[in-house]
């Protein structure tokens, strides 16, 4: 089963590649809440099904505090 890093770094990769370098947060939190969505429908373990959910969290949560911040 994969780490956040490697989720998070995953999701990265992928934009990287498809947007030619362009990566912002916003994009980033909505590609996760993709893979959350496939993830919790898929037969993934409940472990890895919280793991993805988590990493969503992790990166949305960042920025609404950075938001509130502004």
């Amino acid at each position: 089963m994969k780490n956040r890093h490697e989720i998070i770094g995953a999701a990265v990769e992928q934009l990287i590649n498809e947007r030619y370098g362009i990566v912002d947060r916003e994009l980033l939190a909505h590609r996760l809440m993709e893979e959350f969505i496939r993830v919790s429908f898929s037969d993934a373990s409940i472990e890895e099904k919280q793991l993805y959910e988590s990493v969503m969290k992790f990166v949305t949560m960042d920025d609404m505090s950075q938001q509130l911040a502004d």
